[in-house]
């Protein structure tokens, strides 16, 4: 019988990340959706929240790829 996989790493800042990507820009189609008069605070807090999301997932991306010498395909 096969062993149990390892659990996935817990990486809380890149959830957080994504969800700040995925959800700022749903969030605030609900909001000009459902609200009128949307308050400018918090239109300005959640695009803050879009940016900084997007900011630290690129931050957090590979400086340079482990790449072999070679020409071919990996088979």
């Amino acid at each position: 019988m096969p062993e149990d996989p390892k659990p996935l790493p817990r990486d809380l800042i890149g959830w957080a990340a994504w969800i700040a990507v995925v959800g700022a820009p749903v969030f605030l189609l609900v909001v000009a959706l459902a609200w009128d008069d949307v308050p400018q605070l918090l239109t300005a807090a959640t695009a803050g929240v879009f940016v900084a999301g997007f900011a630290t997932l690129v931050v957090r991306l590979p400086s340079s790829r482990d790449d072999d010498d070679d020409d071919g395909a990996v088979v």
